[in-house]
């Protein structure tokens, strides 16, 4: 197995002779981990994003891991030939599992800094297999053009960290290599169901990897369990609509619920339809929803933009109630010139909201 940073060449190997400390600063936690995991590491400590509540750190077995990554090398037929292409942050699970499924197969992969536009041209191979987030796989598509030489042969690219905008996923319909949304977190080890997103075979809802198991709780919160939750049921917060025992629909945070007036408000599905309509009226930046105290509604719906120009928002509120369903019409709108982001690029709703200092 060779590591590739920039024009360096790492090769791992049971002796651990690779030294790193030239590499650049952003590589070097990478390259420990990747030594750390190859000296026979038995627990990995791994701390959760915190996008969606208080950061909590999880303990994790090398037994789930290995599961972890020989279910995906099995699901997407990865072998040794194949190469890696990490370009998300390995702090987290996502990045950590891309240093494992290359470990596990022996398999050559090139680290790539985290960054919103991390494909850079002349690389040293040409990846078959990569993870992104979906700001990243936005700028992939937009620079397909330029980029196909050295990123044609990727037979998969898997997307994580969040949802993918519609208009996004409109436009990777006709894209030419298969993309797979993923469904995970933390205590599942990375993802535990995939989701095609373009071409024939592409779908509304996930599929459960072997060995998973879901169903729903009382509330239509999302249970499961795995080998990689060592075969016990995990309790979710996500709304989700059950198919089968391995199937589902994921329709959002139960969390992320607000009462305003008596009616239920489901806040990432109403930021997934609004986010269809945004980018009709040129607004293409960040921005989400969240129920604010109202002595009138108990809680109203108000959206949040980045870098808005706020003189246009009442005309913005009527374009908004004209496309929404009746009762889930935006009573506010505001505008902060920068949300507040976690370290791996999600927005930190909890700390954004705190920001309009209301």
């Amino acid at each position: 197995m060779k590591i590739y940073v920039g024009e360096q060449v790492f090769n791992y190997t049971p002796e651990l002779a690779f030294n790193y400390e030239n590499a650049p600063e952003w590589a070097k936690p990478s390259l420990s981990f990747l030594k750390e995991y190859n000296s026979g590491l038995e627990e990995l400590a791994i701390t959760t994003s915190g996008s969606t509540g208080t950061p909590k750190t999880i303990i994790l077995s090398r037994s789930q891991l290995e599961k972890s990554a020989f279910k995906t090398n099995s699901h997407f037929g990865l072998e040794k030939s194949d190469v890696f292409y990490c370009c998300i942050n390995t702090h987290y699970i996502g990045g950590k599992m891309m240093l494992i499924r290359a470990a596990e197969l022996d398999a050559d992969i090139i680290l790539a800094e985290a960054t919103s536009n991390p494909f850079a041209s002349n690389l040293p191979l040409k990846p078959t297999f990569m993870a992104v987030v979906p700001l990243q796989l936005a700028n992939l598509v937009q620079h397909w053009e330029t980029l196909i030489s050295d990123f044609g042969k990727l037979k998969n690219i898997i997307v994580g960290g969040g949802a993918i905008p519609p208009m996004l996923e409109k436009e990777i319909v006709n894209f030419p290599i298969p993309i797979y949304h993923t469904y995970g977190m933390t205590e599942t080890v990375s993802h535990i169901a995939l989701r095609r997103v373009n071409g024939y075979h592409r779908s509304g809802y996930f599929t459960a990897m072997p060995m998973v198991e879901v169903k729903t709780s009382e509330e239509g919160a999302l249970r499961l369990r795995a080998d990689v939750t060592n075969g016990e049921w995990m309790q979710t917060n996500d709304l989700v609509e059950v198919l089968s025992p391995t199937t589902f629909r994921f329709k959002g945070r139960l969390d992320f619920v607000i009462n305003s007036g008596g009616i239920k408000l489901h806040l990432d599905a109403l930021e997934q339809e609004i986010g269809t309509y945004l980018p009709e009226i040129g607004i293409k930046q960040p921005f989400i929803l969240a129920g604010l105290p109202d002595k009138d509604l108990g809680q109203k719906l108000v959206l949040i933009i980045e870098q808005y120009k706020m003189e246009e928002a009442d005309s913005l509120k009527t374009y908004l109630k004209a496309k929404l369903a009746k009762y889930h019409d935006v009573k506010a709108v505001y505008s902060l010139p920068n949300f507040a982001y976690t370290p791996n690029g999600k927005i930190d709703r909890n700390y954004t909201i705190a920001l309009l200092g209301l």
